[in-house]
């Protein structure tokens, strides 16, 4: 109950909170190739060693780059609606559902499964699309 408080009184959390988490995911998707097969000498030239990746490291490899095409699109989308809508719970839930979409989007890309990938894709970016609206329409 008093987690539950200090989340209400601090609006600022549903802004910085998913953007980092967002943040977080995009980064996390370039270490997962890294776990296997990556060496000291591999860091001198990361870029060559991507190229030569294969199967599911090149599909996070490519995730991790998609992740951070739209990361700036998110975090825009976000602020702004919180500043047209402060404490909004609904920008609140579309940030933290962005979050999940992408989540999935990143679990389809890497497991091969292109059609839920594009639908986890358009999903998120109708989330950014609705975050923008929010803030055109202000608050209700």
């Amino acid at each position: 109950v008093r987690w539950r408080a200090r989340v209400q009184d601090a609006p600022m959390l549903n802004v910085v909170l998913p953007i980092l988490l967002a943040a977080t995911l995009a980064f996390l998707l370039t270490l997962a190739p890294k776990l296997r097969g990556f060496s000291r000498r591999d860091n001198h030239h990361t870029r060559e060693w991507q190229a030569k990746l294969e199967g599911w490291q090149k599909r996070s490899t490519w995730a991790h780059q998609n992740s951070l095409e739209t990361l700036p699109l998110f975090i825009g989308a976000v602020i702004c609606a919180h500043l047209g809508n402060p404490g909004s719970s609904i920008a609140a839930g579309l940030a933290y559902g962005y979050v999940g979409l992408r989540g999935l989007y990143a679990y389809f890309y890497i497991s091969d499964r292109g059609n839920a990938r594009s639908l986890a894709w358009m999903a998120s970016m109708m989330v950014i699309l609705a975050l923008y609206v929010l803030a055109l329409v202000g608050p209700s």
